[in-house]
């Protein structure tokens, strides 16, 4: 039995880790970039079971298991990229860190349920004891009350002349006196360890007894005659004796020691409240949704996270306020799930989605765990919220964005290779004419391909802010000038006329970006434009901005395309990338740069009449 409590803690924090090695594997797919939260589960369930050294074995397996299985190179114990090794480190702190915390909160819960048994035991002791000499006091005479047996001191005073007539053996031994030392002092030979206490305070404190003829209770700190501090609880009342008249009776109880345990009581909460703010500072920190429920599944608290999410208050999500956040959709399934797993005192899992005050859907995954205490019992339950409404998108936009690159590229390597085997097989090996057409769609398809990757890293260099800003006074006139040198070639090829209305001001901006955002913009507008007509570029001065506006008389771009235009791979026509010599995403990268100088980018435009694209540069105030 003594083997089996000793090592049951570790088997369960074994049997915490496997558990949770199995549901990161089952839901790896959904746990990219929370690939610890089961680990973290089974720390807290196994540091609250057996404590700090179980839960510490759990933090090694779990960083064990988490290094071999879900780090490249999987299935080793080793891995050579710096940020795995980070995400290691950051990994094993938070799990000591959660392991500290849930020991602490387990051994002080235990410590204080211990204290208050202990001290409640004492009190009703010492309750039942005054009890018993007040009875005595009372209702026997002066030889019946004072026996030598008791186990508290009893001291009478007479009331006349404040002189000790008698203590017994307790009372002296309390105080550190011989036996008989008392008897016939005054009552001022008694020390107190409060200052400023002196025999006349003592004679009105006895006189005011005998006026109010009634018990009283108190504590006082008293000195032994060796100078030794103690803390006794006194009971003191008055009664007539035929022979000394009125008497003043003190019984008195040590309660040092209570005291003591009231202090390391104190201290234990005063520890219990700093491991609860540590935990609540822990769970407001974290960057997924906490809450927790009592057994009946009635959710007792919230952490800030789980509050952005759900949009709510601490107080709307108690009880089965909940309830009233979840996708009117979702919550008969929700709570059938959710009924089940607290019936059954088990796990739960699923993904849920919460509707906000304005309308907003989040999609959210939902981690249940039982709560067990040190003998088994189910006590509540702990489960995490993780937001996953961002990573839909990013995935969708993932998948989106392969499906398309792929097709780009498949298209222009299609027709380089086709070009390519036809001239390696000497089909037109005497047709040099045809030859060199079949070189020159090669070459040309081969720009378009060096045109698509370079906008791709660009665009991504750019989002990904990577791209660090070269930012200086710039004036607006010089950059619509360069602008147009850049693309004069292509307007006179195109037969397109350029004109600037300038106007002196000056922007804060990355002149070279800039230019690029003009030229992208400029350029297409020359593409899309009937010869004979003319591209116009303006600025316009405003009180916090700077407006620069492209406008062309050409096509037209359908109202429902106006916002999508500026996304990755957005054309107006799909046939314009092999017509026009585009790659879909000079728009995407524009937005990028005006976003990254903390502006805005928007078109305006009316069919069979033309386009015009705006752009703002906020100033830069002194």
């Amino acid at each position: 039995m003594k083997f089996e409590r000793r090592f049951l803690p570790y088997a369960v924090a074994i049997g915490a880790t496997a558990i949770a090695l199995f549901l990161t594997f089952s839901l790896e797919p959904f746990l990219h970039r929370t690939i610890g939260a089961f680990f973290y589960i089974a720390i807290i369930v196994t540091a609250w079971y057996g404590g700090w050294r179980s839960g510490s074995v759990t933090v090694v397996l779990s960083t064990l298991a988490i290094n071999y299985w879900f780090i490249v190179p999987q299935h080793q114990f080793w891995t050579e990229r710096s940020e795995d090794i980070v995400q290691l480190i950051i990994f094993v702190l938070v799990a000591f860190l959660i392991n500290f915390l849930t020991s602490n909160f387990r051994d002080s819960k235990q410590k204080i349920e211990q204290l208050n048994h202990h001290l409640l035991e004492t009190v009703m002791e010492q309750k039942h004891t005054q009890l018993i000499l007040l009875e005595q006091a009372q209702l026997l005479d002066l030889q019946a009350v004072i026996t030598r047996n008791m186990a508290e001191g009893i001291c009478l005073i007479r009331v006349e002349d404040a002189i000790i007539i008698y203590t017994n053996p307790k009372f002296e031994q309390m105080f550190g006196y011989e036996s008989g030392e008392l008897n016939g002092q005054h009552v001022s030979i008694l020390n107190y360890a409060s200052d400023g206490v002196t025999a006349e305070d003592i004679n009105q404190a006895i006189r005011a007894a005998v006026f109010q003829n009634s018990e009283a209770s108190y504590e006082v700190h008293n000195v032994k005659k060796d100078g030794t501090p103690f803390w006794c609880s006194a009971t003191s009342s008055v009664f007539r004796h035929p022979n000394y008249g009125d008497v003043f009776v003190a019984v008195h109880q040590d309660i040092t020691l209570a005291k003591h345990l009231e202090e390391v009581r104190l201290q234990a909460e005063q520890e219990l409240r700093q491991s609860e703010a540590k935990f609540r500072s822990l769970s407001d920190c974290s960057p997924v949704g906490i809450f927790m429920t009592d057994i009946q599944g009635l959710r007792v608290y919230t952490n800030r996270c789980y509050q952005q999410i759900c949009d709510c208050t601490f107080e709307e999500a108690l009880g089965e306020g909940w309830i009233q956040l979840v996708h009117p959709e979702d919550r008969e399934p929700v709570i059938t799930n959710w009924s089940k797993a607290v019936s059954q005192k088990q796990g739960f899992s699923d993904e849920v989605r919460y509707v906000h005050k304005d309308g907003i859907i989040r999609f959210c995954r939902v981690q249940l765990a039982p709560i067990l205490s040190v003998s088994g019992e189910l006590i509540g339950y702990v489960s995490t919220v993780e937001d996953v409404t961002e990573s839909k998108v990013i995935e969708k936009m993932k998948s989106e964005f392969i499906s398309v690159v792929s097709h780009e590229l498949r298209t222009p390597l299609a027709s380089i290779r086709g070009s390519l085997g036809l001239l390696a097989a000497g089909v037109f090996k005497n047709k040099p004419e045809t030859a060199q057409q079949m070189l020159d769609i090669a070459i040309h398809d081969t720009e378009r391909l060096v045109r698509l990757v370079n906008d791709i890293l660009d665009l991504e260099r750019l989002q990904s802010h990577k791209v660090n800003l070269n930012q200086q006074w710039c004036d607006a006139t010089t950059l619509l000038e360069q602008t147009v040198e850049t693309v004069r070639p292509l307007a006179v090829q195109g037969q397109i006329s350029l004109s600037v209305e300038s106007k002196s001001v000056r922007v804060w901006a990355d002149s070279d970006r800039i230019i690029q955002t003009l030229v992208n913009l400029v350029s297409n507008a020359i593409k899309f434009s009937p010869p004979q007509t003319t591209v116009t570029l303006s600025i316009q001065d405003r009180a916090d901005w700077v407006l620069f506006q492209v406008q062309d008389r050409g096509r037209g771009i359908p109202a429902d395309k106006l916002e999508s235009i500026f996304e990755r791979f957005q054309q107006v026509d799909a046939s314009d990338s092999r017509q026009k010599g585009g790659t879909g995403l000079g728009l995407a990268i524009c937005k990028s740069i005006v976003r990254q100088h903390g502006g805005k980018i928007w078109v305006e435009s009316v069919l069979g009449q033309g386009s015009d694209f705006y752009f703002t540069l906020p100033k830069l105030l002194d």
